[in-house]
């Protein structure tokens, strides 16, 4: 009482959701997802965001090793190969439909988003790295993807 009678207010406040202003919480329905050719932070950014979330996450990519350290630390299925990725996909996880994502190429198939496609005049905040933001415009994305 005496803080507001010398008008000191709250360091800090909370939204009435209960969060810090600006942070974002967004609920999502996990879907099956395979990343194509992902490599660098951005994509690791993605993958671990993906998994944290619970989503089954699946990706290819060049740098073997890279990839397999990934997969273990997040939980993700590193495929060597795109060649019969979807098929096999659909029997491990018994799923109709995967979203199939490939980074700055036309992709193509069944549920498919194309990362070169998604806007990015879309501000995210100050505080987002490249990689967060490329992460948040690839789950945009998904959710697109998915709600097809």
């Amino acid at each position: 009482m005496e803080d507001y009678r010398r008008g000191v207010s709250a360091t800090h406040r909370l939204t009435h959701t209960g969060d810090a202003p600006g942070v974002l919480r967004v609920r999502l329905q996990p879907c099956p997802v395979l990343i194509y050719n992902a490599v660098g932070s951005g994509d690791e950014t993605l993958i671990s965001m993906l998994t944290g979330a619970g989503f089954k996450v699946a990706f290819t990519a060049a740098d073997t090793a890279w990839a397999r350290a990934l997969a273990q630390r997040v939980g993700a299925l590193y495929l060597p190969s795109a060649d019969g990725a979807v098929d096999l996909l659909r029997q491990r996880w018994r799923a109709d439909n995967i979203v199939e994502l490939e980074a700055g190429v036309e992709a193509s198939g069944h549920h498919s988003a194309d990362l070169s496609a998604v806007p990015s005049g879309h501000s995210v905040g100050r505080d987002a790295s490249a990689p967060q933001a490329y992460a948040l415009r690839a789950i945009a994305a998904i959710i697109d993807a998915a709600s097809r």
